[in-house]
């Protein structure tokens, strides 16, 4: 049986350095600094260059430009741990993204299913923001419209178009169109309304489209947002069995689906 515990803890902090003590990795890390601002090369710290340059497909570099360029509320390490979390997976299937904002997460996933060649990315957005935060979202300057296609302009930018499909409404107006259109589902990552109820609805909604080996992943799982991590946990507790151990790495949590 899943056990989930009600309360949220802070995971610890590793300070180790690898090869280095602390404070010879603080000097290298000034003297290479000072190296690049002079425009000196002191120490290759682009490994991939030298040791992986007969295939440049294999670079992520352009994939970092894509992902700094777009406006977002996750930063580029979460970026592309989404991006090798999909490209990754051995299955088949579409993705499916609860909260697209203006793209950068969508270019993260969608470039996955490019390089993988699998699947598209189905993101729902309805471009007003989170209700009691439309001010945080530039609407009082450029609207749901402008939004809107800012993140339309921000896919075509990255050439991704071929890889998104986008609904551009509400979660529960999406639900029976993805449904439709998604014949398989192998990953969904929640990101939109940060409320218990709303996550509820979404799992209730999404979840059973997941297939067996798939992934749901959620953003902003944190003291901050209680009723999300309410509606997570219980919704595990009302299916013991379906799903296997959540992983949580900060306020990213994900579970795998069993059967």
């Amino acid at each position: 049986m899943l056990l989930v515990s009600p309360a949220v803890t802070r995971a610890p902090v590793d300070n180790a350095v690898p090869f280095d003590s602390r404070a010879k990795a603080l000097v290298r890390k000034a003297v290479v600094g000072f190296g690049r601002r002079v425009g000196m090369r002191v120490e290759n710290l682009e490994d991939d260059a030298q040791w992986v340059p007969r295939d440049p497909s294999v670079f992520t570099t352009d994939l970092q430009r894509k992902i700094v360029s777009t406006p977002g509320m996750i930063s580029l390490r979460r970026a592309m741990y989404l991006y090798m979390l999909t490209y990754g997976q051995g299955i088949e299937g579409d993705v499916v993204e609860l909260g697209s904002w203006q793209g950068r997460s969508t270019i993260a996933f969608a470039q996955a299913c490019e390089d993988a060649d699998n699947g598209v990315v189905h993101a729902v957005d309805w471009f007003e923001g989170n209700p009691g935060f439309e001010g945080n979202y530039g609407l009082d300057k450029a609207g749901a419209k402008g939004l809107e296609q800012g993140f339309r302009e921000n896919i075509d930018k990255a050439g991704l178009e071929h890889r998104v499909v986008l609904h551009a409404k509400g979660t529960d107006e999406a639900a029976p169109e993805i449904a439709a259109q998604v014949e398989r589902l192998r990953l969904m990552y929640i990101d939109a309304d940060h409320t218990y109820e709303a996550v509820s609805r979404e799992l209730a909604q999404y979840a059973d489209m997941v297939v067996p080996g798939g992934l749901i992943s959620f953003d902003d799982y944190g003291p901050m947002f209680g009723g999300v991590v309410e509606a997570i946990h219980e919704h595990l507790a009302a299916h013991p069995n379906r799903y296997a151990k959540p992983v949580q790495d900060r306020n990213f949590l994900m579970v795998r689906r069993r059967n």
